[in-house]
């Protein structure tokens, strides 16, 4: 059961640039996103207006946008992104 009925509930508007790749991270906590325009896809498919993904804990993946159109996603999560890698470690110290 997924349900939103705590306080640690946030949502988000985010929009990636056609082609744009995020940086390889994972989630402390539930993450659903919906597309709201383009779409994106990453290592575990393909996700186009309308698609809604939920992501766990246990779920690592490197979205990429849309070539052609981008993305915009409303993205709801119980808890902060934790980036991997070099990269990862030093966006991690920023806290977004």
């Amino acid at each position: 059961d997924f349900k939103f009925s705590s306080s640690e509930y946030k949502a988000r508007l985010l929009e990636i640039s056609p082609g744009k790749v995020l940086p390889k991270h994972g989630h402390n906590g539930l993450e659903t996103t919906l597309v709201l325009y383009g779409g994106y896809h990453d290592e575990n498919g393909s996700y186009n207006i309308g698609d809604i993904v939920t992501a766990s804990d246990k779920d690592i993946h490197k979205p990429v946008s849309s070539i052609d159109d981008g993305c915009l996603c409303l993205i709801v999560s119980s808890g902060s992104i934790k980036f991997k890698g070099l990269l990862g470690s030093i966006l991690n110290l920023s806290r977004f």
